[in-house]
């Protein structure tokens, strides 16, 4: 039977693709488990609209440091989004194979790598996707 729950969470894969280090010019998949939020759509568009429109201060006239703080807010901006998606995580460790529990300051540590954003915001578009072909390849 569907419920039709307000507030959605769910558990999904994340895969992050990285240099191996013992393999020269090879790449290595580690996956760890998110558990995201669901958001309405209303957001998710309000959310893009400003994302957008810190975006659209860059013309052609724009300095290099007036670039820099730009980006400086797109960043935030990103960062605070995925902070509304992502409710915890399991399966992710530290240097040392320790258990890294899920937290404000952890999530910062996390989200500060580029190659483990870009994977929770794909892994985030492919949970909410409607093409169901494509997640069956």
């Amino acid at each position: 039977m569907f419920k039709l729950v307000e507030n959605l969470a769910f558990w999904w894969p994340v895969k992050v693709t990285e240099p191996d280090p013992n393999r020269m010019g090879k790449t290595v998949e580690h996956t760890f488990e998110i558990q995201f939020e669901l958001l309405p759509e209303e957001i998710n568009r309000d959310s893009a609209r400003e994302r957008a429109a810190i975006l659209s201060e860059i013309n052609s006239e724009t300095t290099d440091a007036e670039m820099v703080e730009i980006m400086a807010r797109v960043a935030e901006h990103d960062e605070a989004a995925a902070r509304r998606l992502v409710r915890d995580w399991r399966k992710i460790a530290d240097e040392m194979g320790n258990p890294l529990n899920f937290s404000a300051e952890t999530f910062t540590a996390v989200w500060a790598h580029e190659r483990v954003r870009v994977a929770i915001v794909k892994a985030y578009q492919d949970a909410v996707t409607l093409d169901k072909a494509r997640l069956k390849n």
